[in-house]
């Protein structure tokens, strides 16, 4: 694994993101467990504690109040051999007392006591008295409570601390400490931290190699692009990337490099296919121009030959324009769009006016021409410049293959969600073998009129201009009878 690699990235983050996870948790549930482990020990600690206080006030019960009696009641709580002059009086009775301490575990804590001038009155052994002053400096917010707890480190052991004001049936007022070790807590929060140290380590290591996989699982169409894109340099356009079972997004990702491979795909057939037409269309007229031009510089001659050479070259120039100009705007139809100004456009009114202008052209060939138009009002959204250029184009077809005395009608109607315009005429009609073609670019029929113009790019610029409105058009043709184009082009909603 690379470092830069996005793989490697998405490792690292995806890792990141899972040890500040087990961080948090791990913080939560330390603190957590803590405080129910002091909970649930100050607990125990308060009820030993009470245990140590109704032994004490059994003592004081029998033997009288006074200061000795209370240490020696706490000596006899701890363990320690104390004497007292009356001790004779608690010797059958204290038994079973001290015998419920036990329980506790009290012989192994440590009991402080101090009277209200903060002298020591007893302290366990081996316990420094300055560090039972620092316990009594450190617990200064003690004063105007009953009790609280503390914590002292006593060397490596961390010592809990309960301290609560005793007085004897309202007497005088003693300080009382009762110490206990930790030991049990700190134990089992330090074996906790150590399985967190050990574990959430290894978790976060086996967890980069998973992301890692899953990075790559990700990654993988990306790879396919990369390779696809490698073989799409070496010029095969024809490749596209096969993927299944992916992400929405790299789903989306690899759709679009597809689309914007056919689209490249389709523009460099284009491109050959336009350089081909180009140089297959002009080498003719080309070929022409030179040809009159060097026949007529071989050897002097009349005006009139050489008036006959430019009008072949005006000719020949101006059908080459033709070409240029019906290739380019068939490129700004297939690939700009934008070029077109949608309206809405009542194609009643819209083509009543092309008929108007196009029966003056039918009249001087002698062909009459009819208009139909649909009962009621139809509006399409469309770019009139562009669906004058569709019908005026199939008109001049219908004119230029319509005998003398022919007839050609244009007609309106709506099928559906749909307007339907058919321009029919009784012209020489196609041969079925070259219906499927006369939507190519450059196809003339080889059954047209040879006198007749054209470049063979008009029905190609109609077809576009039609796709471009989301429309449809169709031809039928019967040779020797006619030929009838019908459009169809979506109602405005």
């Amino acid at each position: 694994m690379k470092f830069n690699s996005i793989r490697f990235k998405i490792s690292i983050l995806y890792t990141t993101i899972l040890g500040i996870i087990f961080a948090v948790y791990s913080y939560a549930l330390h603190y957590t467990l803590q405080r129910s482990l002091y909970q649930e020990f100050d607990g125990n600690f308060r009820l030993k504690t009470q245990a140590v206080l109704n032994t004490v006030n059994f003592y004081l019960d029998i033997l009288g109040y006074d200061e000795p009696t209370l240490i020696f009641a706490l000596n006899r709580i701890v363990g320690k051999r104390a004497t007292h002059p009356y001790q004779r009086m608690t010797e059958s009775l204290e038994i079973p007392w001290l015998r419920n301490l036990d329980d506790f575990g009290i012989k192994k804590d440590g009991i402080v006591l101090l009277n209200e001038q903060g002298d020591i009155l007893l302290k366990p052994e081996g316990y420094d008295p300055e560090l039972i002053k620092r316990v009594n400096k450190s617990q200064s917010r003690f004063k105007g409570k009953n009790s609280m707890f503390s914590n002292i480190k006593q060397g490596e052991e961390i010592k809990r601390v309960y301290t609560l004001v005793y007085s004897y049936r309202g007497r005088e007022m003693y300080i009382m400490q009762i110490w206990t070790s930790l030991q049990p807590v700190e134990k089992l929060l330090t074996l906790r931290r150590h399985y967190r140290f050990v574990f959430i380590p290894s978790i976060l290591l086996v967890g980069f190699f998973i992301g890692g996989i899953f990075a790559g699982r990700i990654l993988r169409p990306v790879e396919e692009i990369t390779n696809t894109a490698k073989k799409i340099a070496s010029g095969d356009l024809s490749v596209r990337v096969q993927t299944a079972h992916v992400d929405t997004e790299i789903q989306n990702l690899v759709d679009a490099f597809n689309n914007m491979i056919s689209r490249l795909e389709q523009s460099f057939k284009y491109i050959a296919e336009f350089s081909s037409h180009v140089a297959h269309e002009l080498k003719t007229p080309l070929a022409i121009i030179r040809g009159e031009t060097e026949i007529a510089l071989r050897k002097k001659r009349q005006c009139d030959e050489y008036e006959r050479v430019l009008l072949i070259t005006v000719e020949e120039a101006q059908r080459m324009l033709k070409i240029i100009e019906g290739l380019l705007l068939l490129t700004r139809l297939d690939y700009l769009p934008d070029a077109f100004k949608f309206e809405p456009i009542d194609i009643n009114i819209f083509l009543k006016d092309i008929y108007v202008e196009s029966s003056v052209l039918a009249e001087e060939k002698g062909v009459s021409m009819s208009f139909k138009a649909a009962a009621r009002s139809l509006t399409v959204s469309g770019d009139k410049l562009h669906l004058r250029r569709v019908f005026f184009n199939l008109i001049d077809n219908a004119l230029k293959y319509t005998p003398e005395k022919g007839a050609i009608d244009l007609s309106v109607r709506q099928e559906g969600n749909n307007v339907v315009i058919a321009i029919s005429d009784t012209g020489i009609g196609i041969h079925e073998k070259d219906l499927p073609k006369i939507f190519t670019k450059f196809f003339r029929s080889a059954k047209g009129n040879p006198f007749l113009s054209g470049v063979g790019l008009g029905l190609s610029i109609v077809q576009s201009i039609v796709k471009m409105h989301n429309g449809v058009i169709e031809v039928r043709s019967t040779p020797s009878k006619g030929t009838t184009f019908t459009i169809s082009l979506p109602l405005r909603a």
